[in-house]
């Protein structure tokens, strides 16, 4: 059963990540805009053998679409967003609305 899980490598997407793997029989894709660093491949670890990491940007509304298909996802968590915590994000409201808005709509909207 292959999950989708977008936000993958944040804080409660690699949780989840870790956790979703760890259950018989699933295949989780990790959807991030970076591969893993050395810290998030050590803490997956024990459940590597069952991801596929999926470098994407929600914001592409055909490559979200593109990889749902190419993988036959059954189910998908969206975890991805900005929280604008610091003054760079903060400093850039489009970009916040395109990822947590259309992003959001990208990753719900049946193909």
């Amino acid at each position: 059963m292959p999950i989708l899980v977008t936000g993958g490598l944040g804080f409660v997407g690699i949780n989840l990540v870790r956790f979703l793997a760890d259950q018989p029989g699933t295949t989780v894709v990790v959807v991030d805009l970076t591969a893993p660093d050395e810290m998030a491949l050590s803490f997956l670890s024990p459940v590597i053998d069952s991801l596929i990491f999926a470098p994407l940007d929600i914001t592409d509304r055909q490559g979200v679409r593109d990889l749902a298909e190419r993988e036959s996802i059954s189910y998908i968590v969206h975890a991805a967003a900005i929280t604008a915590t610091d003054e760079q994000e903060a400093a850039n409201p489009t970009r916040v609305a395109d990822v947590n808005l259309g992003g959001t709509v990208n990753v719900l909207e049946p193909p």
